[in-house]
């Protein structure tokens, strides 16, 4: 029984107050706006942060928390708000990306004051450990293991060991700018997770996946998808990215298969490598990103967005798996 029925059968005087697409649109941007004068200068997060945001809001974020968000002198707002959030709270779940890492900088992260280098920073340093330049993080909140990424020398190739044992990680290397022709690199799958399904939620694991995040247009963005989205960002006041394609190595489905990520519409996949693949050998890959985002995001966006972030992942937290697999020469190819 709905809340107007129930009231109607019990003789409780209520009103009804409708919203539209443009009141709800109103409620977002003003709470945007009562959280800016909050803190009239928030910490500026550095550009790794745009890799995490978007694990974080869906793993660590509860209605309470976004409850807290919604107090303010209107209750109109207040009741768009929540509505917004209540509704579109479960598309989110568990997703691609968290980052830690909340050093401040007094720069805008999206805009680096120095100009960015046309590479990708290798996996290890001088020392063989690995470069700070990918930045390692994990599932704030929950008691879920962080994978493991080692910089390792195997065949006499220097490459990245990604080994996960009923749990997740990602690496994200922040890189600014317009998106090279290709992406390349070599990767092996030695042990891969025996349970994953990607497409469903219960499965959604990889023992090895690349991604790339774009700074897409918010007006590109479908309304609902939008709405979540600066929700998300108000209530934790992280930058979530807006578009991230991953290519995945998977074993279930054959290469050429794609789809949204089933927590979220805004990370989506391409399996690269499936089941026509053997495990246990190195395979060359190389991806032409503007045709690979047309082909997941061309529907929303006629042009490619700035790149802000590569990462790479390994997770077997929801099937309670592991896995291993190799990732090596990570490169843009002009």
């Amino acid at each position: 029984m709905n809340a107007r029925h129930e009231t109607r059968e019990k003789n409780i005087a209520f009103e009804v107050t409708h919203y539209d697409i443009d009141d709800l649109d109103r409620a977002v941007r003003s709470e945007q706006i009562r959280r800016r004068q909050r803190e009239p200068h928030p910490p500026a997060r550095t550009p790794a942060a745009l890799g995490g945001a978007l694990s974080y809001m869906v793993q660590g974020l509860s209605m309470r928390h976004i409850r807290q968000h919604l107090t303010g002198p209107c209750l109109a707002h207040r009741h768009a708000l929540h509505s917004i959030a209540t509704t579109l709270l479960f598309i989110w779940g568990l997703s691609c990306f968290y980052q830690t890492s909340q050093a401040q900088t007094p720069t805008d992260p999206t805009r680096p004051s120095t100009p960015q280098s046309p590479h990708l920073s290798p996996f290890a340093n001088t020392q063989g450990t690995l470069n700070p330049a990918w930045q390692l993080s994990g599932i704030p909140g929950k008691k879920i293991a962080v994978s493991q990424f080692e910089p390792v020398v195997l065949a006499h190739e220097p490459a990245l060991k990604l080994s996960s044992q009923h749990s997740y990680g990602v690496l994200t290397h922040t890189w600014h700018g317009a998106a090279p022709a290709e992406l390349a690199w070599r990767w092996r799958v030695d042990q891969p997770v025996a349970q994953a399904d990607i497409t469903t939620k219960t499965g959604d694991d990889a023992a090895a996946k690349v991604c790339v995040m774009f700074k897409q247009p918010m007006a590109d963005i479908p309304f609902l998808q939008r709405a979540a989205l600066s929700l998300a960002r108000a209530a934790t006041g992280q930058d979530i990215p807006n578009a991230t394609l991953c290519y995945i190595w998977d074993t279930k489905y054959p290469a050429g298969t794609s789809g949204h990520n089933p927590y979220t519409a805004r990370v989506r996949y391409i399996v690269v490598n499936g089941t026509e693949t053997p495990t246990g050998r190195w395979v060359s890959q190389s991806r032409p990103i503007a045709q690979d985002f047309a082909r997941l995001f061309g529907s929303e966006s006629a042009t490619l967005p700035p790149v802000i972030a590569v990462a790479i992942g390994a997770d077997s937290d929801n099937t309670h798996g592991s896995s291993v697999a190799y990732v090596a020469q990570l490169r843009w190819n002009p």
